[in-house]
């Protein structure tokens, strides 16, 4: 996966590509002149120690049908659908792993006299016991907040980007190309994230 733009972003000269694949600089390092030379600074420094974004400039994908999974031209990542990927692991980790999968509401944390945490009530499972718990419950913090008594630590006053939104958004045209790259756009308020799977299109909004 390439982070590129569209052909009407690239019409206007405004865009860069953030590549995948580390710099070729050797044998020669040309990024001091790029940075001092007025005419070579005019050309993206991507396409001068890369071959991503000549890719991306055609819409080219950085892996062929003919390649191996997890294998490629180029380096990339994968966007998932998240929710099927949990379903996935959660498969597996049932099957193969022999993990017990309980799906229920936490109403209650136990803790021992030393303040260690050993068990959960829940609305649909009752008391279920252990002996390590991780907490993923986000910002409410159930066990690491509200039971341990975890501090906060807002770091809110140097992030630049404190906020997001992810939303999927369905295609209008399921038969519509789907871009080899991720498309970012900047706004003067907010970073537009945005990237197609097989249905349906992921957004992100960054708000600075």
């Amino acid at each position: 996966m390439l982070i590129g733009s569209t052909p009407q972003v690239q019409q206007k000269k405004n865009y860069y590509h953030h590549g995948f694949d580390f710099p070729k600089l050797k044998p020669f390092d040309i990024t001091p002149n790029w940075l001092l030379d007025e005419e070579l600074n005019k050309l993206h420094y991507a396409d001068l120690v890369s071959v991503q974004s000549h890719a991306c400039n055609l819409n080219l994908s950085p892996k062929r049908l003919v390649d191996k999974e997890y294998s490629g031209i180029f380096n990339y990542a994968y966007h998932l659908d998240a929710g099927k990927f949990t379903n996935l692991l959660s498969k597996h980790a049932i099957e193969k792993l022999g993990v017990e999968n309980i799906k229920a509401t936490v109403i209650d944390v136990s803790t021992t006299n030393d303040g260690y945490i050993n068990g959960v009530t829940t609305e649909e499972a009752g008391f279920i016991d252990g002996d390590f718990f991780v907490d993923c419950t986000g910002f409410k913090g159930l066990l690491i907040n509200e039971t341990l008594k975890g501090e906060f630590i807002n770091k809110g006053d140097i992030l630049l980007a404190d906020t997001a939104l992810a939303i999927q958004v369905p295609y209008e045209d399921e038969e519509q190309e789907i871009p080899p790259f991720t498309i970012s756009t900047a706004q003067k308020k907010w970073l537009d994230l945005g990237y197609r799977l097989e249905n349906q299109t992921w957004c992100g909004l960054c708000l600075l």
